[in-house]
């Protein structure tokens, strides 16, 4: 075994295999979930649990790399000369990896468990126009709500809702300035 296969071994045994050349993260990254994002809810059926559960020290884990972001880690790895460009890439993928941030298109839920919870809705999503989809308690119909232009304006929406004392209370249209009322999407059929 040659020099350079003896580093990879090396490299696997730290940091894993690599699945490809940057161990399948993009280049760049968009505006947008093309397969959506889901938010794991604990739904906790019963009287209001007033979002108890929620872990609001990981809030950077509900948001999303901004293409910005992303391009300048990216960029400043890519920048080092006196690296290997094997090394590069193993060290931009633990950099990603450990980062709380998701990538959108790579990821599909939070990296770290958020875990908000209520007894009024079971799921929550953001789909790829960045709308934002919640299933209630009571029924299998999903409500669309306004997210935002970029899948992080949509992102910065959902923290907003599950950083509520009630999700069931900030989803109540019917309260004066609500979560629900600023972002209810009437043109939407569901």
């Amino acid at each position: 075994m040659g020099l350079g296969g003896w580093f990879k071994g090396m490299l696997a045994r730290v940091f894993g295999p690599s699945q490809s050349s940057t161990a399948g993260l993009p280049s760049i990254i968009g505006e947008k979930a093309d397969d959506g994002f889901n938010y794991p809810i604990i739904f906790v059926p019963g009287p209001p649990n007033h979002n108890a559960s929620r872990n609001r020290s990981v809030n950077d884990a509900a948001l999303p790399f901004t293409p910005e972001e992303y391009k300048k880690l990216r960029d400043n790895i890519e920048s080092r000369s006196d690296i290997n460009p094997y090394v590069k890439q193993e060290m931009f993928r633990e950099v990603i990896k450990s980062n709380p941030k998701w990538v959108p298109n790579v990821n599909n839920q939070p990296k770290e468990a958020l875990k908000p919870s209520s007894s009024a809705i079971r799921s929550l999503r953001i789909t790829p126009d960045n709308k934002i989809k919640i299933q209630f308690a009571t029924g299998s119909k999903e409500y669309t709500y306004t997210g935002g232009n970029t899948v992080r304006e949509a992102a910065q929406s959902v923290l907003d809702l599950i950083n509520s004392n009630s999700i069931g209370q900030a989803l109540n249209r019917k309260t004066a300035g609500s979560w629900a009322q600023r972002h209810y999407d009437a043109g939407a059929a569901g």
